[in-house]
């Protein structure tokens, strides 16, 4: 079988000789990567056709080398449809190496469904189908077209995948007065263009394009590593124009879209005003009315066609008591004006797709937040949670770009993010050693990112999936924990801690040799093999991300039996650099173990340039966090 594949892999690639290749590492063996994978996409065709600025059809094909079991994934193939866009003359068949046909797709093999990603009803739909063959390797064959009515839907090229590609294009013919620029992202060829009298066509070809790199710790946006973006410089969706020659111009879109969407009834402008009558103080005010939109309001959304982008109005909001995130903004926002505080909408891409290109103005966002400029600095509120406090966000829309859409303009902004101090675990364990168990009991404090990720895996499930979640969380070292009891404090106080208290058992704790018990305090926290990239610094190609800064600290007393002594016992240790602090200090007097562990991550992107000091202070800190006491039997 695999001479078969590797033969006509040999054979398909005698003929690129004479194509462009693909900008990659010159240290990469393409040939090498062919043999390695389970599944080669022979050939993909992207072809787009554009004669008006509200209309798009295109044509797409790919032929994909199906050379095991493991590879079957690529036969199934699921197509989006919505109110803007359709999808038709769908086709499939699964071929030998040689060419020759062995089935087709039948038309009562493609399914329908409705599909509402992050919606309550969206209208949107998807068709889907899949193919197989018993006998490998065979190439799977798929195409199809599809129309648009908004060029927000451009279809951009995307030739890398997670198998190696030989060969893929994408063909643009467009009506020369539709305007429109491109951005590339690891891609630096340019097109060939041809111009004639009605219409101008563009190519871009790319051969011997690697899998996508599949780093630890890769950021969202490095995620993608080849692509093609195209920006058209107006548009329309449904009746309402767009422009994208600025930011400026691009908010005046959704500024028409939300124009008479702010006004509210006067029975809620006097509910409102009831609410704040006795605040004095700005921030206090707008701290009433958020609470009140995280009671009164629920996230539900239901975005058929122009809804997916329109908010419903503020009205609507306040009579019916549920919406997206662009509703419940627009209600925040309106709810803020009604007394007399001005606030915007604020459109935002989440942090797990990436980043917005700020050079590039487009509708790149998924999200919509509020800001609230303040004459010293600005409150960002994030209208779909029901627990975040005024100002506090969650990690996926801090530092990141967000346009602002004032009231005759558009600015974007960096939200601002925590400090690693901000996002804080402190676990105080008071704990007894008996016949190798641990027996141990903890209170655990929680504040900013770090408290979202307890209170929302925990807020969400009930009690027996709140032991499953804790036994997980805290046995990541030390695995035959038994909680037998904990409870949770979630209160309004200044420091808005979140409050974990806990009473378990570690058994078969300590290992030991008949005379020595080997004891790591380390119990909650510790770096491990695991946490160190796989890449080495001559290897790693992207930086390293991680969802946020963070400062864990852990206090252990432990009671250790009284028949037994130190015999060795690790070094107090301190490592500070521009990343990673990190702090140990031990002692023992009088049978009771004092352990305090500090680690602080700094910072949550590193550079390549800072790689280095991370991967080798990473690794010291791995051997460090392995100390033990040894304690010997009188």
């Amino acid at each position: 079988m695999k001479t078969i594949a590797l033969f006509f892999i040999t054979l398909f690639s005698v003929g690129l000789n004479n194509y462009s290749i693909a900008q990659v590492d010159d240290k990469i063996n393409f040939d090498s990567l062919l043999q390695k994978s389970d599944a080669v996409v022979l050939d993909e065709v992207v072809e787009v056709n554009i004669e008006s600025e509200s209309s798009a059809e295109y044509f797409i094909s790919e032929k994909i080398l199906i050379k095991n079991n493991k590879a079957d994934k690529y036969c199934k193939v699921i197509l989006s449809e919505s109110h803007f866009r359709e999808v038709y003359d769908i086709e499939a068949k699964i071929l030998s190496v040689n060419g020759e046909e062995i089935k087709e797709l039948d038309s009562d093999e493609i399914r329908e469904a409705e599909f509402s990603p992050q919606a309550f009803y969206s209208g949107n739909n998807y068709k889907f189908f899949e193919l197989s063959n018993t006998t490998y390797p065979f190439i799977f064959e798929y195409k199809y077209k599809s129309k648009i009515s908004t060029l927000l839907f451009w279809p951009d090229w995307h030739p890398q995948s997670d198998i190696p590609t030989i060969k893929s294009s994408y063909k643009l013919t467009i009506d020369p007065k539709v305007k429109f620029r491109y951005y590339k992202k690891g891609i630096t060829i340019e097109p060939s263009i041809n111009h004639n009298e009605s219409l101008d066509s563009y190519r871009w070809s790319l051969e011997k394009i690697p899998a996508s790199l599949d780093e630890d710790y890769l950021s969202p946006e490095d995620e993608t590593q080849t692509a093609l973006y195209f920006v058209p410089q107006s548009f329309t969706t449904d009746n309402y124009p767009g422009n994208t020659e600025s930011w400026d111009a691009f908010s005046n879109w959704y500024r028409s879209l939300a124009a008479d969407r702010y006004t509210l009834p006067n029975e809620a402008k006097k509910e409102i005003k009831e609410l704040v009558k006795d605040a004095s103080d700005v921030k206090e005010k707008i701290k009433i009315l958020y609470k009140y939109l995280q009671k009164k309001n629920r996230y539900v959304a239901i975005e058929m066609g122009l809804a997916g982008w329109q908010p419903q109005s503020a009205t609507q909001v306040y009579t019916n008591r549920y919406g997206d995130c662009k509703d419940l903004s627009t209600f925040m926002v309106a709810m803020l004006n009604a007394i007399g505080i001005r606030a915007y909408p604020a459109l935002a891409l989440t942090k797990n797709k990436g980043n917005v290109n700020p050079d590039e103005p487009s509708y790149q966002f998924n999200h919509c937040i509020v800001m609230v400029p303040l004459e010293n600095d600005s409150i960002w509120l994030e209208c779909t949670s029901t627990y975040d406090d005024m100002g506090e966000m969650n990690y996926n829309i801090e530092d990141m770009y967000a346009l602002v859409v004032g009231e005759k303009n558009g600015s974007l902004i960096k939200t601002p993010q925590k400090k690693s101090y901000q996002n804080k675990w402190h676990s105080n364990i008071d704990a007894t050693i008996a016949l190798g168990d641990l027996n141990f009991s903890t209170r655990i404090f929680v504040e900013g990112n770090t408290r979202d990720y307890l209170r929302y895996n925990m807020a969400r499930s009930n009690s027996k999936d709140d032991v499953l979640f804790l036994t997980d969380l805290l046995g990541e070292n030390y695995s035959n924990l038994n909680i037998e009891k904990y409870n949770l404090s979630d209160q309004e106080i200044e420091e808005q801690d979140f409050v974990l208290t806990l009473n378990g058992t570690y058994t078969k704790f300590l290992p030991s040799d008949g005379i020595r018990l080997f004891l790591n305090p380390s119990i909650f926290n510790r770096k491990t093999p695991e946490d160190l990239p796989k890449e080495e610094v001559s290897k790693r190609k992207y930086p390293v991300y991680f969802s946020y800064p963070y400062l864990n600290t852990d206090t252990v007393n432990i009671t250790v039996p009284k028949n037994y002594t130190l015999e060795a016992k690790p070094t107090n240790q301190l490592i500070d650099n521009d990343l990673i602090n990190y702090k140990t200090e031990y002692d023992l007097k009088n049978n009771k173990l004092f352990f305090v562990r500090t680690f602080e991550l700094k910072k949550n992107y590193i550079t390549l340039q800072e790689y280095p000091l991370f991967y080798e202070t990473t690794k010291k800190i791995i051997e460090l966090d392995k100390a033990k006491f040894v304690l010997k039997k009188n």
